[in-house]
């Protein structure tokens, strides 16, 4: 089981009593409580276990004032009154409750500068384990530790896959300035509404989805989100988050027969302008616009056709991804040169038949000028020499083959760790000589 954590930064002000209203949980209202971590522990932590925590980040000054009893009695002014509820510290509430055993306190620095601020990430972050799930509260954090926070724990749950469940805010301010609402307002109508404000750090989210697309092309990402949604009896989204996992998958392990058939294509074109009428987040449907017009651009097309290779080799080029840009390039080239060439096998018409043909003219296209010369011919070359002599002599394959040998040396190079070609190398040598070995087929090819 994941351990739950609640985390909250005590603040130094006079709290006032009041009570607060879980708008997210049914509209529940607390008992009057004059610090929220009170009341959002009570609502959050009921069927926590001894191996749950409950943490309380302190400055020095917020120790002072409210963490401990009679924080808010000035000596200088003894006849200034405070109430009996003002002059018992968080600590002492807390020990008043079932939880007071999951409760730690830690000092952290004030935050004024940057040396400071690092500091409390240091604090923070070393409570946090792997995987706990993450309940945080920010009513009474200071300065910029809202903002930091949300950076720290977004940060955490890549590093320690944390996963945040909630971020409460009770917006007291909602009610008036304190002073006004301790005078004027009665005690039973005091109800300050508590935010969750949980949708921060999926804005937090979204961004790292569209950086991940725009920058790498990986659209794994959003598939996952839209299948967290909530929405997963709609057919709609259901379609586009599985189109848009099977086109990252084939991506990924090259399925060159699959990203041709352009099905993944059809599901996208026709469901983003429907899917934009769901109910999920609009920096989700903004990114599967930005995804659609991407996907055009790259010349995709529903419908089975060369075009949809073409273009998923171009995604390859164009996000760095050589090791699926030399594969499929290679494997596009072998596929053309097959259907030029396609009445000189040797072999069955079958399905095991074409995939020895296609064998042997990668072997063809591979095979070097002093084995050329030499007629030593390995493999299927062997079985059939008669047909290899025919084909080398080929004007078309006399060109292809120098061309195609260096997107070999590349394709071992970046699959195999071949050579000491270096990266910057391999992409342009990808790019020329890919284009080269077009250039030579397609004059002669209908794709």
């Amino acid at each position: 089981m994941a351990r739950k954590v609640f985390i909250s930064f005590l603040g130094t002000g006079n709290y006032v009593n009041c009570k607060y209203e879980f708008s997210d949980s049914d509209g529940v209202v607390s008992e009057p409580v004059r610090f929220i971590q009170e009341a959002i522990i009570k609502q959050v932590c009921v069927d926590w276990t001894k191996d749950d925590k409950v943490f309380i980040f302190c400055t020095d000054e917020a120790n002072d004032k409210n963490w401990v009893d009679e924080g808010h009695i000035d000596p200088s002014n003894p006849k200034k009154q405070l109430e009996d509820i003002e002059k018992v510290g968080l600590e002492t509430r807390l020990k008043n409750t079932q939880y007071w055993s999951l409760v730690e306190m830690h000092k952290i620095k004030d935050g004024f500068d940057e040396k400071q601020v690092w500091s409390i990430f240091d604090e923070v972050y070393s409570h946090l384990q792997e995987g706990d799930e993450l309940y945080f509260d920010v009513t009474h954090a200071f300065r910029s530790i809202p903002m930091f926070s949300t950076i720290l724990f977004n940060y955490a749950s890549f590093m320690k896959n944390i996963e945040i469940k909630s971020i409460h805010y009770g917006a007291f301010e909602k009610l008036g300035p304190a002073f006004k609402v301790k005078e004027e307002i009665p005690l039973e109508k005091r109800i300050a509404p508590v935010l969750n404000l949980t949708g921060l750090i999926r804005l937090q989210q979204y961004t790292d989805i569209a950086s991940s697309f725009v920058t790498f092309g990986r659209v794994k990402k959003l598939s996952e989100t839209l299948k967290s949604e909530e929405v997963d009896a709609n057919s709609v989204v259901r379609d586009v988050y599985n189109a848009l996992e099977s086109f990252d998958n084939a991506l990924l392990t090259n399925r060159i027969s699959e990203i041709e058939k352009g099905k993944y294509m059809m599901v996208i074109n026709q469901s983003v302008k429907p899917l934009r009428k769901q109910n999920i987040p609009t920096p989700i449907k903004e990114i599967l616009g930005r995804l659609q017009r991407e996907l055009n651009d790259f010349g995709f097309v529903p419908e089975k056709s060369y075009k949809n290779i073409e273009a998923s080799i171009s995604w390859a080029k164009h996000f760095k991804m050589l090791p699926q840009a030399y594969t499929m390039g290679q494997e596009y080239i072998i596929t053309l040169v097959v259907s030029l060439f396609e009445e000189h096998s040797p072999f069955t018409k079958d399905k095991d038949g074409k995939k020895d043909f296609r064998m042997f003219m990668s072997s063809i296209c591979s095979i070097g000028d002093d084995d050329v010369k030499t007629k030593n011919y390995k493999g299927l070359l062997k079985q059939y020499p008669d047909v290899a002599d025919k084909l080398l002599k080929e004007s078309l394959i006399n060109e292809l083959r120098p061309n195609f040998k260096v997107l070999g040396e590349g394709r071992n190079a970046v699959n195999h760790g071949k050579g000491s070609v270096e990266y910057e190398t391999l992409v342009a040598e990808f790019d020329e000589f890919y284009n080269k070995c077009l250039n030579v087929i397609k004059p002669n090819s209908s794709c």
